[in-house]
């Protein structure tokens, strides 16, 4: 198994329950419940006021510029991270105001 974010969640209950059915596991990103970091991250607070504003871009650039995302292999790696990061969000904002793919073809097809 090979969850992300919340799916690790779920995945350490089901390893946890049922240890005989897993034989590997790797933890990407994985949320923990309960867990109250210290001291408190407050270099999120202005990547979630834009997010609660409505500006997922600059909500972004700014989760790309946090501790989290740094990296370690020089300017040029950083810059990649962080286009990655501003492709994610635009990909999903054009999700969110387009019709699916699928959808469109369905459309076209009548």
């Amino acid at each position: 198994m090979v969850p992300a974010a919340a799916g690790a969640q779920v995945t350490t209950g089901t390893t946890s329950s049922y240890p005989d059915r897993v034989t590997r596991l790797v933890l990407a990103s994985p949320g923990l419940n309960g867990h109250v970091p210290a001291p408190p991250l407050t270099w999120t607070q202005p990547v979630f006021q834009a997010a609660g504003a409505g500006d997922a871009e600059g909500a972004a650039r700014l989760w790309a510029e946090t501790p989290i995302m740094a990296t370690h292999g020089g300017a040029a790696t950083a810059a990649t991270v962080k286009s990655l990061v501003m492709s994610n969000v635009r990909l999903d904002l054009s999700h969110q105001s387009c019709p699916s793919a699928h959808a469109a073809g369905d459309q076209t097809a009548r």
